[in-house]
């Protein structure tokens, strides 16, 4: 217990003390609705951008009944904010010639019909899966285990996929819809059975949709899709509760970023069931293994640079280095990366050409290694330029100060009245700009991405605008949020050990 106490003691004294760690608690639990503000301002600006995900695949127009059925399915037909009971978005229902039923899935139920029990709008509702039976002219509830009873009663059978389909029309008493059970097996590769099993069997809830109703306070069945492969899918039903008033795009949004679920990829032309936070864990380590050795590489060199450009002030040293930085930021990456290619690469050929293959290497290995040196020059360069002049100027001011002057007439080297009074003073204005630097960096820069082939997040949140992938923007934008605000406490801590 004692040790534990030690080390969070030596934690605290190192970010400050009690009143530095009071601060940052401060600024974090701040933090949350400055978060929740810029996903409401996302959120609204994807929506009124021109288009959609499902306006067109390609070069081809997407058709209207096929948009409709993607947008029902990824719940783009919900309202945007608050689903109310008369905005025709949600669980409020027409009866008559025309029925529509929340949360269902494609053409709406047809048909004429007299107006159910329990509809409109009520304080506490329950509403279960239905589907409209032509023949028996009436709606019918979703049974998630229809052979259930069967079973039940000939538990003791077995039976295999090939006798299966025998076994249903030799049984008067055995409910219909065995094939579609005989489909279930064959597709996963079981071949004997006991009729037990059969009791576990779901029927798929697709083509069934929501009971209809507005509530408060609502439970209701709902089909997701739990499983599945290339030959079959697995739909499951489940019991959710729900507050209708807060059933909307938004707020389900809210609801799974809380448990770290950011949706699939409304992308469907190029990866089609691809979950957002999957492919965010795919390409954001690559994006901060490039952006980190960036930063690293700029400040190293930009901050020598500067003070050797403070120390020799208006001497050659400082021209030169002026010079290097006026033209090292002065130069977009656009024209510096195809540069570096063309010379290291094609010309002296002391660096493979960048063609997007060695990034699943391990770290040390050689061919990952020659694909991260370009890349970081062509990053690095710019940041570095930018981080001189601006410890020059910083430097330039400090050595000019009162105590500056004092710690001179004092004896002291100038080695030590610089580095060690002068420099570290001087970083603070430096420090500041690291935290919006380290977010747009880890979070993927799309020209260099693209230039050198790189599979990070840059070219992938690109791709998503111009797609109107609505789930990839609104979690992209979202990671950059939360890297700025871990920067600019970061930053906070830092100024705690300059000043």
């Amino acid at each position: 217990m004692k040790i534990i106490q030690n080390i969070l003691n030596t934690i605290v004294n190192a970010i400050g003390g009690p009143s530095m760690l009071k601060f940052l608690v401060r600024r974090t639990l701040a933090a949350i609705p400055v978060l929740f503000a810029i996903m409401v301002v996302t959120f609204g600006l994807t929506r009124i951008m021109p288009g959609g995900p499902f306006d067109a695949v390609g070069q081809r127009s997407m058709p209207a009944h096929i948009r409709a059925q993607l947008e029902e399915r990824y719940g783009l037909n919900k309202a945007l904010f608050f689903d109310t009971p008369s905005n025709a978005n949600g669980a409020e229902v027409q009866w008559g010639k025309q029925a529509y039923a929340k949360g269902g899935f494609g053409e709406d139920v047809s048909g004429v019909y007299a107006e159910l029990d329990n509809t409109g709008v009520r304080f506490r509702g329950t509403y279960n899966l239905i589907v409209w039976d032509d023949e028996a002219e009436r709606l019918v509830e979703y049974e998630r285990n229809p052979f259930k009873n069967w079973v039940e009663e000939n538990s003791d059978l077995v039976y295999t996929v090939n006798t299966l389909s025998t076994l249903s029309t030799s049984s008067l008493s055995m409910p219909t819809g065995i094939g579609g059970v005989a489909n279930y097996m064959t597709a996963t590769g079981v071949t004997n059975h006991s009729l037990q099993e059969l009791a576990e069997y779901n029927e798929d809830c697709r083509p069934y949709k929501q009971y209809p109703g507005w509530a408060v306070l609502a439970t209701r069945e709902e089909c997701k899709t739990s499983s599945g492969n290339v030959s079959f899918v697995v739909n499951r039903s489940k019991d959710v509760f729900r507050i209708d008033a807060l059933d909307s795009q938004f707020w389900n949004y809210v609801w799974g970023v809380l448990h770290f679920d950011f949706g699939p990829s409304l992308n469907i032309a190029d990866r089609e069931s691809l979950q957002v936070r999957d492919e965010i864990l795919l390409r954001l380590p690559v994006s901060m293994e490039v952006g980190v050795i960036a930063v690293i590489f700029g400040f190293s060199l930009g901050i020598p640079l500067g003070v050797l450009a403070a120390i020799y002030h208006n001497t050659f040293i400082d021209f030169i280095a002026t010079f290097f930085a006026v033209l090292g930021q002065s130069t977009p990456n656009i024209v510096l990366a195809p540069i570096l290619i063309i010379i290291v690469a094609l010309e002296l050929q002391w660096l493979p050409v960048p063609d997007g293959s060695g990034w699943k290497d391990p770290f040390f290995s050689r061919t990952h290694l020659e694909n991260l040196i370009l890349p970081t020059i062509a990053l690095g360069t710019g940041m570095s330029a930018s981080i001189a002049r601006l410890t020059r100027a910083s430097l330039l001011q400090v050595l000019n100060e009162d105590y500056i002057r004092t710690a001179r007439a004092k004896g002291l080297r100038e080695r030590t009245v610089i580095y060690l009074h002068g420099l570290k003073n001087s970083l603070i204005p430096v420090a500041t700009i690291l935290g919006p630097l380290l977010a747009g960096i880890l979070t993927g820069t799309f020209i260099i991405e693209l230039i050198f082939v790189i599979p990070g997040l840059g070219e992938t949140f690109i791709t998503s605008v111009g797609a109107r992938d609505y789930t990839m923007i609104m979690a992209v934008t979202l990671l950059y949020s939360v890297f700025l605000i871990i920067g600019n406490i970061m930053v906070d801590v830092i100024y705690t050990w300059l000043d």
